[in-house]
């Protein structure tokens, strides 16, 4: 998977929360890894490490807000020795590494050796940062020991459910715990209500051989567990799969290709659908403009005509890099019932004026876009201002 940035947004929601000036704050080492480790040794204690960016907003305000309160300042100077790291930074690059760590900020207690024994993701209030901490030191409630309990084989539907939840949480990929379950279960076992779940709630790898046995059969998870779900399950996994592994210049164009005969060979209902959103995702990526046009209009027409965002998504790639007329007439058609569905709405207007203007009819192109704006600056905790601002730019342009 590629490396990401993740700000965690549900965590930064600050509403509830109650702060109230304090004087004293947690103490970060002012030391290298090695020295944090011996010291923790000497110490006998376990080490919390502070894991951030500097572009990471809820980690400064982490930093600011909870890492400063008298209560969380006197526990972890007491039990831990602490450490603050720009996991971007330095040999914090390599503990981002081994820790997996793609999202921020993340919260890691680990021991003199480095081994995890808890960890959190996002930016919490003080009982969720101090429960934390105590969790560390309370056999069984840790995350690390919920992976040793994995390891040692506990593969029972409750723990696993647990477990998965608890990582997915944390901010780690579950697809290696989903991968050692389904390999201790019997094919037949795959399509009870404990698998099920944990196919619907986690399973993302199209590739791998649980995905295969869901397709394959289909029309029996349909029958237990209602034809809608499992149709929209299916249909994400191997969206999201196929987006992925186009990416890869290497084995991408034939592991896709694969995924796609598989999907054909299937009784899936919704197949043309779904090969047809894959195939503009992959002549995207390819930049074969050519392909991609042609894969739209049957997909747009058949499928997509009542999905304003789908519809706007699509007439943007045409104004933007198709110059074939009839194309462009047909995008102008596709964004018009757009802007039908979603009335006023500024991102599919100023789509709608940039094909007017490309086709030529410059003066209703310039009415549109005026309007688009006025309904963006009358909402500016909803529409940014260098979007406003691009707006008017293009407008002035299109004046000249």
């Amino acid at each position: 998977m590629e490396r990401y940035r993740l700000i965690i947004k549900m965590a930064f929601i600050l509403i509830g929360l109650s702060v109230s000036a304090q004087n004293r704050s947690i103490k970060f080492e002012q030391c290298g890894w090695k020295e944090i480790k011996s010291k923790a040794a000497k110490e006998n204690k376990l080490i919390f490490i502070d894991c951030y960016t500097s572009w990471c907003v809820p980690c400064k305000w982490l930093a600011k807000n909870v890492f400063t309160n008298d209560t969380i300042a006197d526990y972890f100077n007491a039990q831990f020795i602490c450490a603050k790291m720009d996991m971007e930074v330095g040999e914090a690059k390599e503990l981002a590494k081994k820790y997996s760590i793609h999202a921020y900020p993340t919260l890691i207690i680990c021991d003199a050796n480095g081994e995890v024994v808890n960890r959190s993701c996002g930016a919490g209030d003080v009982n969720r940062l101090l429960t934390f901490a105590k969790d560390a030191q309370i056999p069984g409630r840790s995350y690390g020991s919920l992976t040793s309990t994995f390891v040692k084989g506990n593969y029972s539907a409750e723990f696993i459910a647990n477990y998965l939840k608890t990582t997915k949480s944390v901010c780690l990929n579950t697809d290696d715990i989903l991968k050692t379950h389904f390999a201790t279960q019997k094919e037949d076992d795959l399509s009870n209500v404990q698998n099920w779940t944990l196919i619907h709630d986690y399973l993302i790898d199209a590739e791998s051989p649980t995905f295969k046995y869901l397709l394959a059969n289909n029309e029996d998870f349909s029958k237990m567990y209602g034809e809608d779900s499992v149709q929209k399950k299916i249909s994400s996994m191997y969206i999201n799969t196929c987006m992925n592994i186009i990416k890869d210049p290497k084995t991408g164009k034939d592991r896709y290709n694969i995924l796609k005969n598989e999907l054909k060979r299937s009784s899936l209902k919704n197949v043309d659908k779904l090969l047809g959103q894959t195939d503009l995702t992959y002549y995207n990526h390819e930049k074969d403009w050519i392909n991609y046009a042609k894969t739209a209009v049957p997909l747009i027409d058949t499928y997509f005509f009542a999905d304003a965002k789908m519809l706007n998504e699509v007439c943007w790639v045409f104004y933007e890099r198709i110059d074939d007329k009839n194309m462009l007439n047909k995008a102008l058609a596709w964004s018009k019932a757009g802007n039908e569905l979603e009335k006023e709405n500024p991102l599919n207007m100023d789509t709608y004026a940039c094909l007017l203007y490309k086709v030529g009819q410059k003066e209703e192109a310039i009415k549109v876009e005026k309007r688009a704006i006025e309904i963006a600056k009358s909402q500016p905790d909803k529409y940014k201002a260098d979007f406003i601002e691009g707006m008017e730019t293009q407008m002035s342009v299109w004046k000249k």
